[in-house]
């Protein structure tokens, strides 16, 4: 197979038969060459996405599946279980439905949820019956109706339950490899050669570990928006802008999931350091798109909605030391993270008139709603391995005879625990 051996060489280095690495026009040698290891530190300094999540470290002789158990809360309409008993004494059936008129007359034995809202009418409310009191509800007469009141003589009444889900993720060693030979390493006339590969492998790493985050990410977002009313990303066209109204609904979506409006982020030059930034959410997109959010108008102003991270960053209320990295502007209580490298569906949208039309993501990602997965970490960041053979005898082999072959390896682990889907949404839009 072509290439299949051919390590970096070094080839005289001259304009007729160029080092490998200098394949482009306009490529000339310069000086000789020192080692310098910048990998990791280049890997970790560009993390956009990762620095809203820590990594949960997988011990060794654990297997490469890890398990978390997420207990869920009492008052919510998750929390569906068998343990219920209500205020009169009665065994709560989840199988069944319960009704709440706008009076306040509950009925906890429809056979379906048909049957609740028929019997709710006009103002009431439906859930699903389960000893999770009135569970998310907003509702002044469902809250009121279910209160747990106990009488003068007490009794076995007013029992609730708790339920449980198991959250499963799964890491794999990523890795690859280059070669290079003593000629290279020794002749090559560029002082810092191997210090810039060396270093763009790191970049290399560091990129893979977040384009991995951005899709699992998006393929587990709970909420899912499309502009222009469309259902998919094949049914937006050419003018589904992100709007005022979209932004706000998947704030309200967020908000009513009751996720955290306020943001730990992973900071400092090593990112072990961690701050708080409060009343804010982040959600990262494309430079295009910021141009649309840049363009968007309050409708009773009649200003423009977006504020530019210098106008808010140095006021008293934000510094500096709350602005997270690639953070480029905010509307109302969202904070937009510019990310270089962010995906898009490429021409997979206006998929009726044959395709074309890119469409791009804003992905909101909630204050906790996932951790990374990795193997011997330090709990702040992926943990890359970095092995290093320089030529010489000492690894001389039957398959390198002469030891004249050396290779630089970067491999992780990576795995990620998505553990409150519905603190991580997605808004799809074009930009044309």
């Amino acid at each position: 197979m072509a290439g299949e051996n051919n390590p970096q060489m070094y080839n005289a280095g001259t304009d007729t038969n160029p080092s490998s690495v200098d394949m482009l026009p306009n490529q000339e040698q310069l000086n000789p060459f020192y080692y310098d290891r910048q990998a990791v530190i280049e890997a970790n300094k560009k993390a956009y996405i990762g620095q809203l999540s820590g990594v949960r470290n997988q011990p060794k002789h654990a297997g490469k599946e890890i398990k978390k158990h997420l207990i869920i809360p009492l008052l919510d309409d998750r929390n569906i279980n068998d343990q219920g008993i209500n205020a009169a004494g009665v065994v709560l059936d989840p199988a069944t439905w319960t009704s709440i008129t706008a009076d306040g007359v509950v009925d906890f034995t429809h056979a379906t949820e048909a049957d609740a809202i028929t019997a709710a009418g006009d103002g009431g409310t439906v859930k699903q019956t389960s000893g999770n009191l009135y569970a998310s509800s907003k509702d002044i007469a469902t809250v009121t109706a279910l209160t747990p009141v106990i009488s003068e003589t007490g009794g076995r009444n007013n029992r609730v339950g708790f339920s449980r889900e198991i959250l499963t993720s799964t890491m794999e060693n990523y890795g690859f490899f280059y070669e290079f030979t003593a000629d290279d390493l020794n002749f090559d006339s560029d002082p810092k050669l191997y210090s810039h590969l060396y270093r763009e492998a790191g970049k290399a790493m560091g990129e893979m570990v977040e384009k991995s985050l951005m899709v699992d990410l998006i393929n587990n977002a709970g909420i899912e928006i499309y502009t222009g009313n469309k259902t998919s990303v094949g049914t937006i066209v050419a003018g589904d802008k992100v709007t005022l109204a979209e932004l706000r609904q998947m704030n309200k979506i967020l908000n009513a999931n009751m996720c955290p409006k306020d943001t730990q982020v992973i900071s400092g030059s090593r990112n072990i350091d961690t701050k708080v930034v409060g009343q804010a959410r982040y959600a990262y997109t494309t430079d295009d798109m910021v141009m649309t959010l840049e363009d968007i108008m309050n409708p009773i102003t009649g200003k423009h909605m977006w504020a530019y991270v210098e106008e808010y960053a140095d006021g008293a209320k934000y510094s500096r030391s709350n602005i997270a990295n690639g953070e480029v502007g905010k509307i109302s209580n969202t904070r937009f993270i510019e990310h270089p490298e962010m995906l898009v569906f490429e021409n997979k949208g206006d998929i009726a008139t044959g395709g074309g039309l890119d469409v791009h993501p804003i992905l909101y990602v909630g204050s906790g709603s996932f951790t990374q997965i990795g193997f011997q970490s330090n709990g702040s960041k992926t943990k890359f391995e970095i092995i290093v053979k320089k030529p010489g005898k000492e690894i001389a082999d039957r398959q390198n005879p002469y030891g004249k072959v050396g290779f630089v390896s970067s491999s992780y682990w990576y795995g990620v625990l998505v553990e409150r889907d519905d603190w991580i949404g997605t808004i799809y839009a074009s930009v044309i």
